[in-house]
Formats: structure tokens, C-alpha cells, sequence
């Protein structure tokens, strides 16, 4: 029987506290999660990063904290991003994970994130798409990039 790594610990103390309805656990969720996630990217598995941050982005809007949860969710967008970066995989619609990155708001995160990610694809037809796309969320949220 093999023991389970520290992160899906912390991951499944989080789920416990997640599962209750008060916010006092919401915060002590968000806060094991952001810890689980912390401790998957040391073990080099991003994208269980970024799903820790996702649960944790879900807790602190649970709680109202906006600005924890914006941050949460960039963390998330960056594991993500980097987690495909590494594997060599493009961005595209068949991507099952690829709506865990474009789910932040306000929608010039996701325009970053589009942009730097377009800067490394190797696919330019794909590169040029997410710039457009990158663009048309800038141009949404009247950030001139």
C-alpha cells in the first residue's frame, strides 16, 4: 500500500471543508488548497496546480473575498498554462482543461494569459487565432494593450 504524496492530503482536507456551508471552512478550504497546490507544483504536477487553485478561487468567492479569488485564479491560469507550455500542447477547443485557464475574470487576465501563450506556440495559425481572440478581450474591457 502506498502513501499517499502530502498534496492529495491537504487536496482531500480541503474537499472535507469545501463540502460543509459555513465560511469560516470555505476559508480554511481555500486556504488547504492553496497549500495542495503549492506543494503540486513542487512535485512538478501542474496541472493538479491548477485544479488546487481553481478549488481555491471557488472557495474565496464562496467567501466574497474577490481579491483572493482573482489571484487564485491567476495562479491557476498560470500552472495551466505552463503545465501545456511544458507538454508541448497547444491551445485548442478539443483541450478538456483548456476552460479551467479561460474562466477568470476580468477578462484582461485571460488576454495575458492568450497573449503569452501565443508567444510560445509553435502552431502559428493557432498563435494568431488566440491573438486575435487575445485582442477582442482587451478591446472588451477598454485596456488598450
Amino acid at each position: 500500500m502506498s502513501a499517499q504524496s502530502p498534496a492529495r492530503i491537504l487536496l482531500a482536507e480541503g474537499d472535507k471543508k469545501a463540502n460543509s456551508s459555513t465560511s469560516a471552512n470555505f476559508e480554511e478550504a481555500g486556504e488547504l488548497y492553496q497549500q495542495a497546490a503549492n506543494s503540486f507544483k513542487s512535485e512538478k504536477l501542474l496541472r493538479e496546480a491548477g485544479d488546487a487553485f481553481a478549488r481555491e478561487a471557488g472557495c474565496w468567492e464562496k467567501c466574497n473575498k474577490a481579491k483572493e479569488a482573482a489571484n487564485a485564479r491567476w495562479n491557476a491560469g498560470n500552472a495551466f498554462k505552463n503545465a501545456w507550455w511544458n507538454a508541448g500542447k497547444a491551445y485548442g477547443k478539443d483541450d478538456p482543461n483548456r476552460h479551467h485557464l479561460f474562466q477568470s475574470d476580468p477578462l484582461w487576465q485571460e488576454a495575458v494569459h492568450g497573449k503569452e501563450i501565443a508567444r510560445d506556440l509553435n502552431d502559428l495559425r493557432k498563435a494568431c487565432e488566440l491573438l486575435v481572440k487575445a485582442g477582442d478581450w482587451y478591446a472588451q474591457e477598454d485596456a488598450p494593450a
